[in-house]
């Protein structure tokens, strides 16, 4: 959860700063994530089929 917390804040700090979004595909969040070991691991995945799963998305 650190990870994904903490690479969330940088992609809105860094859209802030310039403007534009970054990359922002569940690989691309992953690497983020993963470069900032923070001991924890991300799980982004691309939102997809699995809304049905749940009753709320």
């Amino acid at each position: 959860m650190a990870a994904e917390s903490s690479v969330i804040v940088e992609i809105l700090a860094e859209r802030i700063e310039t403007g534009t979004w970054p990359e922002v595909t569940p690989e691309a969040l992953n690497t983020a994530a993963a470069a900032l070991e923070t001991g924890s691991d991300a799980r982004f995945v691309e939102f997809g089929d699995w809304r049905g799963a749940y009753n709320r998305p």
